[in-house]
């Protein structure tokens, strides 16, 4: 009888498919819920935090996170030809939220490709909701 050890301890690693600009293996960098809401929270004042949403305008209608801007992201090329809109500093972290954290591995890779640091939201907005942090409604600032 042959023994098995267990095997060791996997990063956070994403599938390969068309959507996600990745390679199997590849890990992408991420932040929990109460971590991001501790730095809005530390940062509400000076606005320095950039948070973008990327869930389609109904989504983002239903419920969002203070200060994020909406930018929906569809496919990756229509997505990076909007970035200009958002006004972003590369100097500066960008955290990428969506409902479940699919689409913003992939905002996080096109937002990689033309040089930021971006973080996605584990477990995106439905993280936020277990964790009963705070959302807002704010329809003005949808761009479907």
């Amino acid at each position: 009888m042959t023994s098995h050890a267990d095997p060791p301890p996997r990063k956070r690693q994403l599938g390969c498919c068309w959507w996600c600009l990745c390679s199997c293996g590849d890990t992408i960098p991420e932040i929990e819920a109460k971590e991001l809401n501790a730095l809005i929270e530390g940062k509400e004042q000076t606005g320095e935090l950039q948070i973008v949403d990327v869930r389609n305008g109904f989504e983002y209608r239903g419920g969002h996170i203070k200060g994020a801007r909406h930018c929906q992201f569809l496919m990756p090329c229509g997505f990076q030809s909007r970035l200009n809109l958002l006004e972003l500093n590369q100097d500066k972290p960008v955290y990428v939220i969506c409902l479940s954290a699919h689409r913003s591995i992939a905002a996080v890779r096109a937002l990689e490709s033309k040089g930021f640091q971006a973080i996605h939201l584990a477990g995106g907005m439905q993280s936020w909701r277990n964790g009963k942090l705070p959302e807002i409604r704010d329809e003005s600032k949808v761009k479907d």
